[in-house]
């Protein structure tokens, strides 16, 4: 499962950043997509804790920019 949603992140970066934003413009305007990724196979996490470590995840500075970020169970 997680893989596969790891797939799809990456898929959705990719095509987002493919898409030129302002046509008739003098260079490309393309985004930039930062996602954090989290799962809890048992169950044992609250949608909300879920979020907030996705969150972590995306906002990590380490990580740089257009990226996608698999936060661990802990």
């Amino acid at each position: 499962m997680v893989a596969g949603a790891l797939m799809g992140a990456e898929r959705t970066k990719t095509e987002v950043g493919t898409h030129n934003l302002i046509f008739n413009w003098r260079y490309p305007v393309n985004l930039i997509v930062s996602i954090g990724q989290y799962s809890s196979e048992d169950g044992t996490v609250s949608e909300d804790q879920m979020v907030c470590v996705a969150d972590e995840a995306a906002y990590a500075k380490s990580a740089g920019k257009n990226c996608v970020v698999v936060k661990a169970p802990a």
